[in-house]
């Protein structure tokens, strides 16, 4: 059974950065190892994580610059592309797209030099979220 612990800032002022952290321990097995009589343990991972807390709603709404970092797997950059994570991955574009969120994909660290700054003054710039996709050398 998984077993989850979030922290979240207690208070926050205006316009000051916070983290949020999620944790989950679970038992997980890689789908390689094998039982005392010989028989192949089944693969039990997590599969998918959603953390969500109305944020991009408040952004859209109010005006808010918001940074999205998403770890961009199964594109066709993706180092370790495979058919567990390529069905989601090639939606993802789409999808920010049908929201109307403009972002960049970052590929390698020197993509990253220039990303970072320059998609923090875009989404200053436009008072909405921005998002970095990250694939590529990011994804070994």
């Amino acid at each position: 059974m998984a077993r989850t612990l979030i922290n979240v800032p207690a208070k926050a002022r205006k316009g000051e950065i916070i983290a949020i952290k999620a944790l989950i321990s679970h038992d997980m097995e890689t789908g390689y190892r094998i039982d005392n009589v010989g028989k192949q343990i089944p693969r039990d991972i997590i599969n998918l994580f959603v953390c969500s807390y109305n944020l991009l709603t408040v952004s859209l709404r109010l005006g808010i610059p918001l940074l999205l970092l998403i770890s961009y797997v199964g594109s066709f950059a993706d180092q370790r592309n495979s058919f567990r994570f390529a069905p989601t991955g090639i939606r993802t574009e789409e999808q920010l797209k049908a929201l109307n969120i403009e972002y960049r994909i970052v590929a390698t660290p020197s993509d990253l030099e220039t990303g970072i700054p320059d998609s923090v003054r875009m989404m200053h710039a436009l008072k909405q979220p921005i998002a970095l996709l990250f694939t590529g050398n990011f994804t070994l």
